[in-house]
């Protein structure tokens, strides 16, 4: 993705990015109708909870609402309410760097985490991001961290 940005989409005009958008709005979009978000009382989300607390918070703030051009938001993301949690996965197991750009000459990171977390507990905290904060999305297994190993 890093050079996707650094050698295309960080290099487009406004006409790009309006044509990019109209196409987009003539698209169907997923499912109207969300899931239901996990009650804070399950076991997993008891647990997702202590290590997000733990591990992320610091970061993405205890509101998942991030730092403006520095942590993302997990509050309302569209990437942490998909149907499949793959993507958040792998940025959890694996990390993630931004990329330079003349207009975003910051780049944050976030650490690699699989090294330190059991698929249990990637699976806990992910399906608490994911139905948390009015967040609502499927809850995450064990085999689905393992099959991202």
């Amino acid at each position: 993705m890093a050079e996707a940005i650094q050698a295309s989409t960080s290099l487009m005009t406004d006409e790009d990015v309006h044509a990019i958008a109209t196409y987009l709005k003539s698209t169907n979009g997923g499912p109207a109708q969300k899931p239901q978000p996990i009650p804070a009382s399950d076991a997993r989300m008891k647990a997702g909870a202590a290590i997000y607390h733990d591990t992320c918070s610091a970061c993405h703030g205890g509101d998942g609402k991030g730092a403006n051009q520095l942590f993302p938001a997990l509050a309302g993301s569209t990437i942490v309410q998909q149907p499949s949690a793959e993507t958040l996965a792998r940025l959890v197991l694996q990390g993630s760097q931004a990329v330079h750009t003349p207009q975003a000459k910051t780049i944050p990171s976030m650490p690699s985490l699989g090294w330190r977390l059991t698929d249990e507990q990637v699976a806990a905290v992910l399906t608490y991001v994911r139905n948390s904060w009015g967040n609502a999305a499927p809850s995450v297994g064990a085999s689905d961290i393992g099959a991202q190993r």
